[in-house]
């Protein structure tokens, strides 16, 4: 799973988009454009600040382990 990282644009102003979760780049440009957003970036790495790399924070967050059936 990839995060692709989103803005959008109301007049003269740009604004950050939400972050898209995707397998690939195509399929998150196709979320992208549902929303009306531009992907504008992928996150690649994470870098803790030192006072917060002592903490695994990766691991408080819960994947979903079964597919959700959408009606």
């Amino acid at each position: 799973m990839k995060i692709f990282l989103t803005e959008y644009q109301e007049g003269d102003t740009i604004y950050a988009g939400l972050n898209i979760f995707a397998e690939s780049f195509e399929e998150a440009e196709y979320i992208a454009d549902i929303h009306g957003l531009i992907i504008v970036g992928e996150v690649t790495a994470i870098v803790y600040q030192p006072e917060f790399a002592k903490d695994d924070y990766l691991e408080t967050i819960r994947m979903p382990t079964e597919k959700k059936i959408l009606h």
